[in-house]
């Protein structure tokens, strides 16, 4: 059993583990509303914790579909892209990196070179290089192109 006050339902959420904490980012709830919330779920005492007050920085919009993945540096975690379901299925290119323990977001410079903007995508970090997989954008076109950006 878990302690503190849960997450709202929702679902299309993402969830990274980054140290012994589960990171909680998006998803969409009851009436279709998208969020923006960040939770933490420390997997030792099994406590509930939410960010969203505390957090500072430029951070990214509702979204859901976006792709999560923890950094090597093991206390960030990398949003990409993901769409927005309460503004016409507006579809995103951009990426936020956050300190899980300063709390602080960054948007990341991606430079004149972003993929298409898009949601439903795969991503992976490998050697501070993220890689991005496939997709659909805001039209539900399918994707089947890959993209890399340099994290260094």
């Amino acid at each position: 059993k878990t302690k503190g006050s849960p997450v709202k339902p929702r679902g299309y959420h993402t969830a990274i583990l980054v140290g012994k904490k589960i990171v909680f980012f998006g998803g969409i709830g009851k009436c279709n509303w998208a969020f923006k919330e960040i939770y933490t779920l420390d997997t030792e005492t099994w406590k509930w914790q939410e960010h969203s007050r505390n957090v500072q920085g430029e951070h990214p919009t509702c979204r859901v579909g976006q792709v999560v993945t923890a950094l090597p540096d093991g206390k960030s975690v990398l949003v990409q892209g993901g769409h927005n379901p309460d503004d016409n299925e507006t579809c995103y290119n951009d990426a936020y990196v956050l300190d899980t323990q300063s709390w602080r977001w960054v948007k990341v410079e991606a430079g004149e070179e972003r993929p298409t903007a898009r949601a439903g995508h795969c991503g992976v970090v490998v050697n501070g290089v993220l890689a991005t997989f496939f997709g659909q954008d805001g039209q539900e076109t399918k994707m089947r192109d890959v993209w890399k950006l340099d994290l260094e």
